[in-house]
């Protein structure tokens, strides 16, 4: 797990791991509820919108990425990453 961030009521609580995954969470069932991806790179950092509304997910190559909470749908995709020349 690289990052962790609890949903602004405190029912949900977002990770975001090395393996590429996001995952959202039931505090009070300790359960996860959903799998945010998949994702093409490592997941490095999670946070929610003021209003919980939207999870911000960071990864490696991927830049950020936006996720409606409630659908589970990204609403939001990074660009896709174009390779330097070198």
């Amino acid at each position: 797990v690289s990052d962790l961030a609890f949903s602004p009521d405190g029912v949900a609580l977002a990770s975001s791991s090395h393996d590429k995954t996001v995952r959202l969470w039931d505090v009070k069932e300790k359960k996860e509820t959903a799998s945010l991806g998949p994702h093409a790179s490592t997941c490095w950092s999670v946070t929610f919108s003021p209003d919980g509304a939207v999870l911000a997910v960071g990864t490696h190559n991927a830049g950020v990425r936006l996720w409606n909470v409630a659908s589970k749908a990204e609403v939001f995709p990074a660009p896709k990453e174009e390779k330097k020349k070198e």
